[in-house]
């Protein structure tokens, strides 16, 4: 295609049957999101929330609140597709700058593709964090529907990249070309496929910065998680024995470094705990900063649209106060029986009890006879 073997052999592969494509790529994560977007329509429903119920800050009930309807679906369509279409506007500038400028400062700058990779995976990572945030804020800085609201964003944009990359991404050449040409703005090196090639890399690079932003905090929260393991002695050891069942008298030595070779593991070790531990603060700041700020700050935002702040300040205690059922202030109606009059069925209900009762003590003599 290019006039590069390994390219000229992408179209020998075999291709997977569309039933194969469609059960696997489609109904799966369909499915994925139907299972974590129905609790999170649940959570926000404000089930057990009756009508005049009395209000969290109004304990002597002098101004009932009655629930009111909020569009939670609406809410996490936004948050869902909200960082999707800002890493689509942020890609399309980009590809401007890199086609006016790519070659001319590649020239001069040889990183200049890979800065601007970097640049629009970390916008990709931060645009995610600030719709979580703004969640937050939606939820009333309630930090269970937030987490669940995520859980379901997450879902739902795997759900989106998945479609595009079934019905919307053709083959991919075997090199990287397109990748390059995206970054570096060098589509002159493609041929004809100058003219196709860059709304398909559009598309994929769209579903490369989700993918990329979920997997980085997915990715580093499980690491956050890891910290208290690592903080126990010797847990190194301990992993090694699960993993290769190995005595700690047998384990595979590390090996013998020179002193420099020391000193620069050293400083990229110190330098990853730093950028570890900075993570880890800005995690917690942005986890704990809204739920204490939540408490201070009182939001009564009526105007926006379709709905989308959840209502707060409701009990959801609906346990009554008064005592429920048909026996608690008379007498309970006897029991008449299932075999009709005279008491016939009482006689034979507590006969086959009866014998129930041995039938299952023989059996438990049986049992421990054995």
């Amino acid at each position: 295609m290019l006039g590069d073997p390994s390219s000229k052999l992408s179209g020998d592969m075999p291709r997977a049957h569309f039933t194969n494509i469609f059960f696997a790529e489609v109904l799966g994560p369909l499915v994925l999101v139907a299972v974590t977007l129905i609790p999170y329509l649940f959570i926000n429903a404000q089930t057990g929330v009756p009508g005049g119920f009395k209000d969290n800050e109004d304990p002597n009930n002098t101004n009932p609140k009655t629930p009111e309807a909020s569009g939670a679906l609406v809410r996490i369509a936004i948050i869902a597709f909200g960082p999707i279409a800002v890493n689509a506007g942020v890609l399309a500038g980009l590809f401007a700058l890199a086609c006016c400028a790519g070659p001319l400062l590649g020239m001069c700058c040889k990183k200049f593709g890979a800065v601007l990779a970097a640049i629009a995976h970390a916008i990709a990572v931060i645009m995610l964090l600030i719709f979580f945030v703004v969640l937050m804020f939606l939820e009333a800085f309630s930090f269970p529907r937030a987490l669940a609201g995520m859980i379901a964003v997450v879902a739902i944009q795997r759900f989106f990249f998945k479609l595009v990359i079934t019905l919307a991404l053709t083959r991919e050449f075997k090199g990287d070309t397109s990748n390059i040409a995206w970054w570096t703005g060098k589509w002159y090196t493609m041929g004809w496929h100058t003219l196709s090639q860059p709304g398909r890399e559009f598309l994929c690079k769209i579903t490369e910065l989700g993918m990329f932003a979920a997997d980085f905090i997915l990715g580093h929260v499980l690491l956050f998680f890891m910290l208290p393991i690592l903080l126990i002695p010797y847990a190194d050891k301990f992993h090694s024995v699960m993993l290769f069942w190995l005595r700690p008298s047998r384990q595979i030595r590390p090996p013998i470094y020179s002193l420099k070779q020391t000193k620069l593991r050293k400083r990229r070790v110190i330098r990853y705990a730093i950028l570890y531990f900075v993570l880890l603060v800005v995690f917690l700041a942005l986890i704990i900063g809204p739920i204490v700020a939540g408490s201070f700050l009182k939001f009564d935002l009526k105007g926006l649209p379709f709905d989308i702040m959840q209502p707060s300040g409701y009990s959801n205690n609906d346990t009554s106060s008064t005592p429920t059922g048909s026996c608690i202030h008379g007498a309970c109606p006897e029991y008449q029986g299932g075999g009709g009059g005279d008491g016939g069925g009482d006689a034979e209900a507590t006969d086959s009890a009866e014998s129930t009762d041995d039938a299952a003590r023989r059996l438990f003599r049986r049992y421990m006879a054995y």
